[in-house]
């Protein structure tokens, strides 16, 4: 059985792996931002 590798997408420079952290991290905290938001609308309603 081969092993698939855990990231089939490697960065061709450090630069764009960190573009893409940096991304990953605007999306979470638009998504906890978001959740937040509704929890509070659901209190609220």
């Amino acid at each position: 059985m081969r092993k698939s590798p855990v990231c089939r997408w490697h960065p061709t420079n450090y630069k764009e792996l960190i573009m893409d952290i940096e991304r990953i991290n605007v999306i979470g905290t638009t998504l906890s931002d978001l959740t937040q938001r509704t929890l509070d609308l659901r209190g609220y309603l």
